[in-house]
């Protein structure tokens, strides 16, 4: 029986460095992005792989040991498609180099000893793998900077992933007739008394889900302030007065608490 001939299918997904061929991430439109792995294949980055291909009816994966061969650039022995989720005992076997991809080659992951993880993608692969693909990109870009080792190689990747639009840090950069604009109205339109809390809530609620399924992207602290006021109405604000019970939140009690917000913000 002749012998099988090697998959050399990667070769198509990685330039000779070793990440995503630009041509491969043309085809279909694919987006990339890194994420930090300072710790290697951990239950997180697990976690951010499976939900990734799951999101794209995956439920088999081609795996392979990313190495160096010479002149020919990187080298990649993959395997036979396997249970995704048989995946995290076969990256165990891998070592901190390795590259996952889907069968038909439309979605990847590359685990990288350097420490850090780049997957590509459809639109909703990359939202269950990185969340949101500049989000991912700003942070990694943070990452490297700062990461003491393999600082070159870090630097590189990231500006080769550069996010493509910007976090908001102040009030001023936010976009009119964005979602983080409308929460700003909100709080100025119940401090000012136009509305009530309970139509604040509403309007609060829905536009958050806006915000989170446009991508929009803030500042950790810009985004910290304005989640307290998610957390404070979902554990302690009753819409409906009539089933507010003892310890909720009063409609002054609310008001006090967005005054803070408010003026945190505007501090940025």
């Amino acid at each position: 029986m002749s012998k099988a001939a090697p998959d050399d299918r990667y070769r198509q997904i990685l330039d000779d460095r070793g990440i995503f061929n630009p041509a491969w991430l043309c085809i279909d439109g694919k987006e990339g992005a890194p994420l930090p792995a300072p710790n290697g294949v951990d239950s997180y980055i697990q976690r951010r792989i499976r939900s990734g291909f799951e999101s794209i009816d995956c439920s088999h994966v081609v795996t392979g040991k990313v190495g160096t061969s010479g002149p020919e650039g990187v080298r990649v022995d993959m395997s036979p498609p396997m249970e995704l989720a048989r995946l995290p005992e076969r990256l165990e076997t891998l070592g901190g180099d390795a590259l996952i991809t889907a069968p038909d080659l439309s979605a990847a992951v590359v685990i990288s000893s350097l420490g850090y993880m780049l997957a590509a993608g459809s639109k909703d692969f990359m939202r269950a793998t990185v969340i949101g693909v500049d989000w991912a990109r700003e942070r990694f870009e943070y990452y490297a900077s700062y990461h003491r080792e393999h600082p070159v190689e870090l630097l590189a990747l990231s500006r080769q992933y550069a996010p493509r639009k910007r976090s908001w840090r102040t009030v001023s950069e936010v976009a009119p007739g964005s979602a983080a604009s409308e929460q700003l109205q909100l709080m100025e339109d119940l401090l000012r008394g136009r509305i009530d809390g309970s139509h604040f809530a509403r309007q609060w609620f829905r536009v958050r889900s806006q915000g989170l399924k446009e991508g929009e992207m803030l500042r950790i602290a810009f985004e910290h302030l304005l989640n307290q006021v998610f957390y404070e109405l979902d554990d302690r604000y009753a819409i409906d007065p009539s089933t507010r019970e003892e310890g909720d939140m009063t409609e002054e009690e609310l008001k006090e608490f967005v005054q803070h917000i408010h003026t945190e913000i505007h501090k940025l």
